[in-house]
């Protein structure tokens, strides 16, 4: 992690880091803790602040992505065939 500008990150020697809204069930925010992760709230209780969440999930040729809705924008996929995938793949549709 890391990335973006917030979210997760692991300081050097730390534990990782994770910046979360208010809202979070008290139980996930437990569970979260005692995996080690270090977190930090961004929001006033009762806020949403954030907004711009996103998720990847890579699975072998399957590609699951997901973002916050309170966000405008949308969202596609780029298909990159192998040199060999490519004299296989039939004509777009």
């Amino acid at each position: 992690g890391g990335g973006g500008g917030g979210g997760v990150g692991s300081p050097a020697g730390g534990r990782p880091s994770v910046q979360l809204e208010d809202g979070f069930a008290p139980e996930v925010v437990r569970q979260l803790r005692t995996l080690g992760y270090n977190l930090t709230f961004v929001s006033l209780r009762g806020e949403l602040r954030e907004g711009y969440g996103a998720a990847v999930r890579l699975d072998g040729r399957t590609v699951t992505a997901g973002g916050d809705p309170r966000r405008g924008g949308a969202a596609g996929v780029v298909d990159v065939l192998s040199r060999e995938d490519r004299g296989r793949a039939s004509p777009p549709r």
